[in-house]
């Protein structure tokens, strides 16, 4: 819809319904326990917020009200409460506050990046992502934000923690070098152990895991780059300023290894592209073969 809303479907991704209009991107959403309500981050004011609302979009609400960033909330498993990432004191820390705004408690102090936390399925503890140790990793802490411990141990980054329902492991983004991959792992919340969930074939981001209620399932976004060849002149351009346009079939973009697979549902994204100059040699670039340079051009689906 040309900015980031948020929508609710069913299950099997029937139903689809826009439940925010806003000019500010809304992102973020988060389900309070009980199903009647979602936390989630807005942009509508000039800087990021936090909002909640009920489960069909009704009753939108601001909760705080700070010159810096407020991100990225979660419910506690009892709707009593929300933690959430914020900028309000120079750098990324972690706060609580009740769900209605108020009771806004600092709960780590820490002069690196602590963010996208997490609440155990009994409330007593908090999973998140910090690069206090150099790189990102999983910590836990009780909810209050003392007794931090970390739980995972890897020269590459890991983000995004998740629980299971019973507490027991907690799944995560486990990236590779460069930063273009990354699979799904989970491990023991007590301990640090690895067991991967997904199987990585190159070129693939996959993110943001979460549990079914069940326990028996994890879903994951995957986020794949697409691949595909198009001529945009017959005689290349090399002056600074010319542009181009082209279009190309359904059948060009989904062959070789656009990660489209027959079968599975694909969500189509409105983003930049890069065009490199095809090797051996393009002549666009100056520089050596298959060179990127057009970081600016635009994939509409």
């Amino acid at each position: 819809d040309g900015n980031f809303e948020i929508y609710v479907m069913d299950a099997n991704g029937a139903n689809q319904t826009r439940i925010t209009t806003s000019a500010g991107d809304d992102l973020s959403p988060t389900w309070s326990a009980d199903g009647t309500k979602l936390a989630f981050t807005s942009f509508r004011d000039g800087n990021y917020e936090i909002y909640t609302m009920n489960a069909d979009g009704t009753g939108q609400t601001r909760i705080t009200n700070n010159a810096a960033a407020d991100v990225a909330p979660a419910w506690s498993p009892d709707g009593t409460k929300i933690v959430f990432g914020s900028l309000r004191d120079g750098n990324s820390e972690l706060y609580t506050m009740s769900s209605n705004g108020t009771g806004v408690t600092r709960i780590t102090t820490n002069a690196a990046v602590d963010g996208q936390a997490n609440w155990s399925p009994d409330g007593t503890k908090i999973a998140f992502a910090t690069n206090r140790d150099g790189n990102f990793e999983i910590y836990t802490m009780n909810a209050d934000g003392t007794s931090p411990a970390r739980i995972t141990s890897s020269s590459n980054d890991e983000m995004e923690p998740g629980w299971a329902p019973h507490g027991g492991n907690i799944v995560f983004q486990h990236e590779f070098p460069g930063g273009t991959t990354s699979e799904i792992t989970y491990c023991s919340a007590a301990a640090s152990c690895y067991q991967q969930f997904t199987n990585i074939t190159g070129g693939e981001l996959e993110k943001e895991a979460v549990f079914s209620p069940d326990n028996a399932k994890a879903a994951t976004l995957q986020d794949v780059p697409l691949a595909f060849n198009f001529t945009c002149l017959t005689t290349p351009v090399t002056t600074i300023g010319s542009s181009c346009a082209t279009t190309t079939s359904v059948d060009a973009v989904l062959g070789g290894t656009s990660g489209i697979t027959e079968g599975k549902r694909a969500i189509w994204n409105l983003d930049d592209i890069g065009v490199s100059d095809g090797g051996a040699d393009g002549v666009a670039s100056t520089t050596g073969d298959n060179t990127l340079f057009v970081s600016d051009g635009l994939f509409l689906p």
